[in-house]
């Protein structure tokens, strides 16, 4: 009996375990589900679903339990904040470029070396090389080298020169007459005869400064000033207060008169000008004002725009008329028509001459040598002429410039000064040393002579900068309305460039 109980015992405890065993293997859904149906042998069995192997519905849903508070939407400062990198800048190369030797003897060589830093192509006279090298030469004449340095959109040039010792050359003044009078103006025709005026008298003469005495109409007192036709030496003018007088047989006869009053007052003349565009017009100026004379008319005009000024001076070329005033230079573009203010540095004072050369203009004052634009935008300084110009003369390949301090040429293409003494005028020849330089007494020539002593062209034998080449003084800047006499550029600021030697 005992026995029996046991084994029931043991029954009811296995029977127990097998259902909770089972239990735990039901998942909490499938444990609400309804009682499944054991099919019968002969019925069909439905294909089992596919396994779901996502994990558990608490670990994939994107929803946050009610009470778990939201994360913060503010950011976490860090202690590195991350920063992009900007782009590195690309270094400017850096050139060396010198010579030991930059002038030699004849046939003998020139080395130049160079070391370029920062630089992803170098060129040495427009062939890559590489970044450090040197080069052997022979130069025949004066030669310009230049090396230049890439570095993406950098690029950097330096010049170099080098050259070939010659000879000194030695100038001086040759005579060539002297004259019997001395001499206040002068006044040259293209044919080389010219007008002269002496202590009040009038001669003329030619290129063998054979001068003779003109005397217009038995005229007793002193000239003031004369002028010949530029394209016809036998037209000439000479005036006096309140008269101009011209002649059109070289001088023998004087039968034109023209008066020049204002008020019916007999007005002081202080220069003749006949345009070399038009030779039937006369430029007159007067103590507070300015006169046209058309020969073709015969008319005499006020030009009202130069009223009230003390015009000394007159020059034309290119369909332009320029005019010195004690208010600075005036132009017009309409042959004397109106005249407008010419675009001119503040410190320009004293104009003694200004000469027409293709597209630029020559201006000579006590301050030195000028070059300049039809607009005077742009001023060029040639501060290798010291003090007064006298007077500028230009030819097809060259320059003559006559000054206080010498004679200065660009002959050659290298502007230098030939000899210290003073020349007041100048008429050219083919070359320099055929131009004669004429003082109030004398006529010369230049001669020239070789020394023994060894001479190279290179006035400053160094490597410098191409953008050094050029120094610029901005230091007399102008914005004066531009009048729209013509149609050109307006408002222009002009400025000094000064011209390295």
């Amino acid at each position: 009996m005992k026995i029996k109980i046991i084994l029931l015992i043991l029954c009811v405890f296995t029977f127990v375990s097998c259902e909770e065993t089972q239990n735990s293997l039901v998942s909490p859904d499938e444990s609400d589900q309804a009682p499944i149906d054991i099919p019968d042998d002969n019925s069909v069995v439905p294909e089992a679903p596919p396994a779901d192997n996502s994990p558990p519905d608490s670990e994939t849903s994107d929803e946050v339990p009610s009470d778990v508070a939201p994360p913060s939407e503010e950011p976490v400062e860090s202690d590195n904040p991350v920063v992009d990198d900007p782009e590195p800048a690309v270094p400017t190369p850096k050139l060396s470029f010198k010579t030991s030797s930059p002038c030699v003897d004849k046939g003998k060589a020139v080395v130049v070396s160079w070391d370029v830093k920062d630089a992803e192509f170098v060129y040495f006279e427009g062939q890559q090389v590489k970044s450090k090298g040197q080069a052997t030469l022979y130069p025949q004449n004066l030669k310009t080298l230049k090396l230049s340095g890439v570095n993406g959109m950098n690029v950097v040039t330096k010049s170099l020169e080098v050259g070939v010792k010659t000879k000194k050359i030695k100038y001086e003044l040759k005579e060539q007459a002297q004259w019997k009078q001395v001499l206040d103006a002068l006044s040259v025709a293209a044919d080389g005869k010219f007008l002269a005026l002496s202590e009040g008298s009038l001669f003329k003469g030619q290129s063998d400064f054979d001068f003779a005495p003109l005397d217009p109409n038995s005229y007793v007192g002193s000239w003031a000033s004369m002028a010949l036709d530029p394209t016809d030496s036998k037209i000439m003018y000479a005036a006096t207060d309140g008269r101009v007088y011209r002649s059109t047989d070289g001088g023998g006869t004087w039968p034109d008169v023209i008066p020049v009053r204002r008020n019916n007052t007999d007005l002081a003349i202080n220069t003749l000008y006949v345009s070399p565009e038009n030779s039937s017009l006369v430029f007159i100026g007067v103590s507070g004002g300015a006169f046209i004379l058309d020969t073709a008319s015969p008319s005499l005009d006020l030009m009202t725009d130069l009223n009230k000024k003390e015009v000394t001076l007159f020059a034309a070329g290119a369909n332009l008329v320029l005019a010195s005033t004690d208010k600075g230079l005036m132009f017009s573009s309409n042959e004397g028509g109106s005249w407008a203010s010419f675009h001119t540095p503040a410190d320009i004072e004293d104009i003694s001459v200004i000469v027409f050369d293709q597209d630029k203009i020559w201006v000579g004052s006590s301050q030195g040598l000028y070059r300049t634009d039809f607009e005077g935008g742009v001023w060029e300084h040639f501060d290798i002429v010291e003090g007064r110009v006298n007077d500028v003369a230009v030819y097809e390949h060259y320059v003559v410039i006559a000054a206080a301090s010498g004679v200065y040429s660009n002959q050659g293409n290298v502007w230098k000064r030939y000899v210290e003494d003073e020349i007041n005028w100048v008429m050219g020849g083919p070359n320099l040393e055929k131009t004669s330089l004429m003082t109030p007494d004398h006529a010369y020539q230049l001669s020239s002579s070789e020394t023994s002593e060894n001479h190279c062209p290179i006035a400053k034998p160094r490597a410098r900068d191409l953008a050094e080449m050029q120094k610029w003084d901005l230091s007399n800047m102008l914005n004066r309305k531009f009048d729209q006499i013509r149609p050109i550029k307006a408002n222009l600021i002009p400025y000094i460039k000064r011209v390295d030697r």
